[in-house]
């Protein structure tokens, strides 16, 4: 019988570099949607349903289910398998092993980003 091999642990850098076309073009639309903070609150409000039991659910824009498709594309790619229910949709993807959520430094991802497209950069002009 064969042993299970664990699949491979991509770098952030190659999560970066294989979706950095899609990050970017989304990353262009949600610039370019230029509604204020106070307008997508009351979008956000409007397309939630509150259930007899007290739950709620939101109906996602387009753009949300974009978002979160990219995001469970990248955890894929990087992690070799699909998110289970305890794994962080907004993810690390400089975490070497396992999945860890994304820092609540509201600079630290987008920092990340460029840093590693600056990086991508470099290597392209070598």
């Amino acid at each position: 019988m064969k042993k299970r091999q664990r699949p491979r642990v991509r770098t952030g850098h190659e999560v970066l570099t294989h979706f950095k076309d899609q990050i970017e073009a989304f990353r262009a639309r949600a610039d370019a949607d230029t509604r204020t903070v106070r307008e997508r609150l009351a979008d956000a409000r409007s397309r939630t349903t509150v259930h007899d039991d007290g739950s709620r659910s939101v109906a996602l824009t387009p753009m949300l289910r974009e978002l979160i498709a990219l995001q469970l594309a990248m955890f894929e790619f990087k992690f070799g398998r699909k998110p289970g229910p305890n794994d962080p949709l907004f993810f690390d993807v400089f975490a070497t092993d396992q999945p860890r959520p994304m820092s609540i430094d509201e600079d630290a991802p987008e920092a990340a980003f460029f840093a590693a497209r600056e990086q991508l950069l470099d290597d392209e002009e070598e």
